[in-house]
């Protein structure tokens, strides 16, 4: 890639980046950030989960998983229970306050995708999705 097309790249992903971000915090109210948003939507899709079992699904260390349930379980959005064999495990469960939330959020962000959308032809859709799957698994080999 020359570097003129890098800078260019570089400048459209991070106007991009920008532009989800303000999108995301225009109809976040609650103060939900990404990786707590994160967390949420892992915890609704698969149930309950240890801290080690979010750590590694969501690509962070456990210390960082602890803050990040800390301010869900004083928001309401989820609770932690001690496991009853094994004290040194910790399982996080979403609530209906999480839940809620979480059909709220859904609604903005079908929004915001609708609006993608509109401006991109069925070929470019499946380009983006394609170029989308590529980078997720260049982030994720990096990561590991």
């Amino acid at each position: 890639m020359t570097e003129h097309n890098t800078c260019n790249f570089e400048k459209e992903f991070t106007m991009l980046q920008c532009k989800l971000v303000a999108e995301h915090n225009r109809f976040n109210v609650e103060g939900i950030t990404s990786a707590q948003y994160n967390i949420l939507d892992l915890l609704a899709t698969n149930g309950a989960k240890t801290t080690r079992e979010l750590a590694d699904s969501i690509h962070t260390t456990l210390s960082a998983i602890s803050k990040l349930t800390k301010k869900l379980i004083d928001k309401n959005m989820i609770t932690q229970t001690r496991d009853t064999h094994d004290r040194r495990y910790m399982y996080h469960e979403i609530t209906e306050q999480g839940h809620a939330f979480l059909q709220k959020a859904a609604f903005s962000r079908h929004g915001v995708m609708n609006r993608m959308r509109d401006g991109l032809s069925e070929d470019e859709l499946r380009q983006f999705a394609k170029l989308c799957r590529k980078i997720n698994q260049s982030l994720t080999g990096n990561m590991e």
